[in-house]
Order: structure tokens, then C-alpha cells, then sequence
């Protein structure tokens, strides 16, 4: 388990001020890729709390709309991880995380 939080952390740093850089490669398709699961996410949130759809779709829903989010925290934290290559990630973990790693805690 504590490798998931050390995970978590990284990734929310990596990704926390994300922006496509003009000169990033596929930069457009990027951007719309990111707009549409936007987009989807909404529209499963909507559906999931519309208490006019049965359960079964409720929560088909819910799940699709997790599915979203976490293909858009890949996708981010897959472009982050290519512009920060030489960049040491333990870096961006937490002191308490540091510590875990190290076997202080």
C-alpha cells in the first residue's frame, strides 16, 4: 500500500500545473483527446446522478466515468513523464514517502 501512495504523490505533482508545450508533438490531437474524455466524464456524471436511470445504468455510468478520468491522469502523466526524463521523481515525493523508501519509517 505504500507503494500506491508514493505513486499518487508523484503523479499529482507530475501532473499538477499541466500544460502542452506549443512544441509538443501532436499537440492538437492531444488537446482534443483531453477535451473529448473532459467532456465524457461530464456526461457520465450527469447520467449517474440522474435518478430517472435504473441502478445497473447508474452505475455503469460511474464506472465510465472513472474510466475517463483515469485515461486522461495516463495520458498527462505520460506526456509529464516524457518532458521531466531527467528529472529524479523521488524528487517530487513527500518527506514521509522519502523516509518509507529509505526504511526510516
Amino acid at each position: 500500500m505504500c507503494g500506491y501512495s508514493i505513486s499518487k504523490d508523484i503523479l499529482e505533482n507530475l501532473t499538477k500545473d499541466f500544460v502542452l508545450v506549443d512544441d509538443s508533438p501532436n499537440k492538437e490531437y492531444l488537446e482534443k483527446q483531453l477535451f473529448n474524455l473532459t467532456s465524457l466524464v461530464f456526461s457520465y456524471r450527469r447520467q449517474s446522478e440522474n435518478i430517472k436511470n435504473s441502478p445497473i445504468e447508474r452505475a455503469r455510468a460511474r464506472d465510465h466515468e472513472q474510466n475517463c478520468i483515469g485515461l486522461i491522469s495516463g495520458i498527462k502523466f505520460a506526456i509529464s513523464f516524457l518532458d521531466h526524463q531527467s528529472v529524479n521523481l523521488l524528487e517530487y515525493s513527500t518527506e514521509e514517502n522519502k523516509s518509507i523508501i529509505s526504511g526510516e519509517g
